[in-house]
């Protein structure tokens, strides 16, 4: 059988041609409507993304596969990858973070730690790290969970040698000034118990 060019209209009568024009409508908006769904998350990913690039601090996102899902340039420098970040996607982090490991002053502690922390899945905060070069990172974690379920992981470190080093020589100062006030105090009781 060949079909004419009108021969199609022939066959679908009015109320099929009605409900294939709606059914062609509605198909047409749901695409529409997914279409601009989708920019909005791509739009909020970047967004996202762009906000943890710029943090002043080392940030890394792993999957419960134990993939890098994002990593910033300001951790590679902290850790001393030699890696870019986008080259580090998908990879597991051992392959640039055993090194890294070694960076700091008990490496064996470090790595049960952080084998504690990934057990317990629990948000931590504020710990400090020193490196075997005399820094101190302070490190985060905070399990990503999603309906109780813990789909990945968020490692946050900031760079707060400067701050502990203040600190310390803020406790230097004053035990220093501690010793002189108690020396003043005994030197001026000898002189009045001397008389």
């Amino acid at each position: 059988t060949t079909w004419a060019p009108n021969s199609f209209d022939s066959v679908i009568n009015e109320s099929e041609k009605n409900d294939l024009l709606f059914i062609s409508k509605y198909l047409s908006e749901q695409i529409t409507k997914r279409k601009e769904t989708e920019k909005k998350l791509f739009e909020t990913a970047q967004f996202l993304k762009i906000l943890l690039e710029s943090l002043q601090s080392g940030i890394l996102v792993v999957d419960n596969n134990d993939t890098i899902l994002f990593v910033n340039q300001y951790l590679c420098d902290m850790r001393n990858i030699n890696a870019l970040p986008e080259e580090m996607i998908g990879k597991k982090p051992a392959e640039y973070l055993n090194d890294a490991q070694s960076l700091f002053k008990d490496s064996e502690a470090y790595r049960n730690r952080i084998n504690e922390i990934l057990s317990n899945k629990e948000i931590v905060t504020g710990e400090i790290l020193e490196t075997v070069d005399n820094r101190f990172f302070e490190r985060d974690y905070i399990p990503i969970m999603v309906n109780n379920d813990c789909i990945g992981h968020l490692w946050k470190s900031t760079d707060v040698t400067q701050r502990i080093k203040s600190k310390n020589l803020l406790k230097q100062s004053e035990e220093r000034n501690r010793i002189i006030m108690n020396s003043s105090l005994n030197a001026i009781v000898t002189i009045d118990g001397t008389g």
